[in-house]
């Protein structure tokens, strides 16, 4: 896992500075969009399969095969990806040793004023996002739901997130992705209010669909607003320094809201979460600008 993670992290920069000079800006979102939304359908039957593996074929075996399959469907996207050519960089930066590559880092932050201000915004939303993760659990405590409950309510997030890749894509290409990402925090409000004051298990299903909706959002624009901060020869440097910034906060907002919800109850969680997420939305729409403009 970690040797994944960090695979992930050296190619993060240099796949969205090749996206960047491959898809023009008006097309990004909606390239995302319909890619996350292939990419969630796909995860449908995918998902049935190896429902259909692990049930159907004893242990390891039916891991093996899963894994196996995994390994396959990476090499197919590995293929596709070789056939692309990349187009020249039209600026470049001069190498230079990494001791004074990692020193010129905190000058962004202190030049940079609009992207500094996105990236605290960014953080006050992902901890405003630290109840997503437990409606389910607060769910089953309350209104015992079920396992059939529990995969509707999937499928419920499964098919938002298809539609609404498509919707936020073609918003951010037309208007920008800070528009997207300022609706997406007041979108996830409006699903902790739901699961707050939800009289019954159906209502969750409004729930489920907001996240949903929120997911997509974050999904198609998170990283498309990044590569329009940074001057084309610093891409790379600002997609990696945006994700070494904001990790933290992903891995402290899912602690934070399981203590909440322990000492205060799930109300106390959700009134911290739907307060933060109200103010991040509120910076990112008054605060950040445009960096399109």
């Amino acid at each position: 896992l970690a040797i994944g993670a960090a695979s992930s992290g050296i190619a993060a920069p240099a796949w969205y500075d090749m996206i960047a000079k491959m898809i023009p800006v008006q097309r990004r979102g909606i390239w995302l969009g319909v890619s996350n939304s292939l990419g969630a359908l796909i995860a449908v039957g995918g998902a049935l399969l190896v429902g259909y593996i692990l049930q159907q074929i004893a242990y390891p075996d039916n891991f093996v095969w899963v894994f196996a399959l995994a390994f396959v469907a990476m090499t197919i996207s590995y293929i596709g990806l070789a056939l692309n050519r990349e187009p020249p960089s039209d600026e470049v930066s001069e190498p230079i040793p990494l001791r004074r590559y990692l020193r010129q880092l905190p000058a962004i932050l202190r030049k940079d004023d609009n992207y500094r201000r996105f990236l605290i915004s960014r953080t006050t939303v992902q901890l405003g996002a630290m109840a997503t993760g437990f409606f389910v659990v607060y769910g089953r405590e309350r209104f015992a739901l079920t396992g059939e409950d529990i995969g509707l309510f999937t499928a419920a997030i499964v098919a938002s997130q298809a539609v609404m890749n498509l919707v936020w894509g073609v918003v951010g290409d037309r208007y920008g992705h800070k528009v997207v990402l300022a609706a997406a925090p007041f979108v996830m409000a409006l699903a902790i209010v739901t699961a707050w004051l939800a009289p019954n298990a159906w209502w969750l299903l409004g729930t489920f669909v907001l996240l949903g909706v929120y997911q997509a959002a974050e999904g198609v624009s998170a990283f498309n607003i990044i590569v329009e901060f940074a001057p084309p020869a610093n891409r790379p440097t600002y997609i990696g320094l945006t994700n070494s910034l904001l990790a933290p906060m992903l891995t402290i907002g899912p602690l934070l809201g399981g203590w909440l919800a322990t000492m205060l109850g799930y109300s106390g969680l959700f009134g911290a979460a739907l307060t933060i997420a109200l103010l991040g939305g509120l910076l990112m729409t008054w605060w950040v600008r445009e960096p399109r403009a």
